[in-house]
């Protein structure tokens, strides 16, 4: 076991608090803003919807394969060595990107970028929860929470005046000057870490682990195209799931496991953790449907979406210390349920929009359900992290990245999937904008019913956790 100074002073704090912020804006940034550009994206590359959507399937992806692996990453070469080398990376392949001519070049690129990814928000909150003093802790969870708000927040703002007064290039190049201050404030706000553990690397759960979970992702993408009955996509799909059972069963034998699967024996992280994926699968598609809604439906510029976006994203960043305040002031049972239900009813009002419905009404139920967002973050996360020991928050928010990394992934492509059978189903007795408009009303629809099952799950949590 790795050991650490606890005890070492916070004179570095300020630059603690730019690490944990530019790196949580940065991971968000990079998976949800290229949405601005989906339709650039299309007339630059000169290919269709589908292969365009691997721009940003790819980021995700690598983020959920590797997130597991973040906890060992981090015990092994220590959290800041790892934050600082992931958003080096990072700022490496901002360059990079902006230079791609190709699409196959451009999705090699952003399935690398996605891998640093992986480590930057689990190592973040490693950081949050060796790091930062009990009585401090849910002010940085916060401040991690509005930052990482604040990237589907601002990033459609900042892609749509960069798309509309520069280029798309500018798009990812952003990332450069902000990745490397982050590294910088890494390097220099987090403690130092004494490593005892040598272990040899684990290389045979590494092959499990990623190409399992590549092969299980992989096998929803391709039902598209090969067909629900294909053998291909069963067999991919059983492939994945078996090379991901023997990985859990290599870590459960192991003394110095990649992934530490114990940790869901506490029942209350398990339940926060059912939670955080459940709220990914349902929001997972949100930034990509209204890209549509608003660009392709209703004619907006890229910089016009980004601007209309920003004023329910403003509630999903108030959310935050508005939950803070709450937090000491309420039951987090409580707080989570109120979340809950303002996500799922703003989702399953937005499954009613028509062609005829005012943009003023669509703003409205957005910024209900962005305040849910925001809310929900925090003592959600709160509730399942502290309900595990200091030694084991390194592998707890490794398995939370994981599973919300992989619903976001596998979510993406199931959505993605229905969304295109539903419009070329209404397409068949409606003009194309209006079968656009009901199959962006399913996927509302859908995302709401999962919302609700959030509502009964958040019924069956302790109460006074925080009290």
């Amino acid at each position: 076991m790795k050991q650490m100074k606890t005890n070492a002073p916070m004179q570095h704090q300020m630059m603690l608090i730019a690490a944990i912020a530019l790196g949580g804006f940065l991971s968000l940034y990079n998976s949800v803003a290229l949405n601005v550009a989906i339709p650039t994206f299309v007339k630059v590359f000169d290919t269709d919807l589908g292969m365009v959507q691997w721009i940003m399937i790819s980021y995700t992806l690598m983020m959920g394969v590797l997130s597991p692996t973040a906890g060992y990453f981090a015990d092994k070469f220590s959290c800041r060595n790892l934050f600082s080398f992931s958003m080096l990376g990072f700022a490496v392949l901002a360059v990079i990107s902006g230079f791609c001519s190709n699409i196959y070049l451009m999705i090699a690129v952003r399935l690398v970028h996605g891998a640093l990814a992986a480590f930057i928000v689990p190592c973040s909150m490693m950081i949050i929860y060796q790091f930062v003093p009990y009585k401090q802790r849910a002010a940085f969870l916060t401040l991690q929470s509005m930052a990482m708000s604040s990237g589907p927040a601002i990033g459609p703002v900042l892609s749509g005046i960069l798309l509309t007064c520069v280029n798309w290039h500018w798009v990812f190049w952003l990332n450069v000057p902000l990745a490397l201050f982050t590294a910088w404030a890494v390097y220099k706000g987090v403690p130092y870490e004494v490593r005892s553990q040598k272990d040899k690397l684990d290389y045979l759960s590494f092959v499990y682990v990623i190409f399992g979970s590549v092969l299980f992702l992989l096998s929803f993408n391709q039902m598209e195209v090969w067909g629900i009955r294909s053998p291909g996509v069963w067999l991919m799909m059983a492939s994945g799931i078996l090379l991901v059972a023997l990985f859990v069963r290599r870590c459960l034998n192991s003394s110095h496991p990649v992934l530490n699967f114990r940790v869901l024996g506490t029942r209350d992280f398990t339940m926060a953790l059912i939670i955080n994926s459940c709220i990914s699968m349902a929001l997972c598609l949100v930034p990509f449907v209204l890209a549509i809604y608003f660009q392709d439906i209703l004619g907006y510029t890229p910089m016009m979406y980004g601007l209309i976006l920003l004023i329910p994203a403003v509630f999903s960043i108030a959310g935050g210390p508005l939950a803070q305040w709450l937090y000491e002031r309420a039951d987090s049972k409580k707080i989570i349920l109120a979340a809950m239900l303002l996500l799922a009813i703003g989702s399953l009002m937005l499954s009613r929009t028509t062609l005829a419905t005012s943009l003023l009404v669509v703003i409205f139920w957005l910024c209900f359900r962005y305040l849910g967002i925001g809310l929900s973050s925090m003592p959600i996360t709160d509730y399942g992290m502290s309900s595990l020991n200091r030694e084991e928050a390194g592998h707890g928010t490794s398995l939370i990245n994981w599973f919300k990394m992989m619903a976001t992934s596998l979510s993406l492509s199931v959505f993605t999937m229905v969304m295109n059978m539903r419009v070329e189903y209404y397409s068949e007795t409606m003009n194309r904008m209006t079968a656009q408009m009901k199959g962006i009303d399913d996927v509302f629809f859908y995302s709401g019913l999962i919302l609700l099952f959030n509502v009964v799950m958040t019924l069956t949590l302790k109460n006074g956790r925080n009290l």
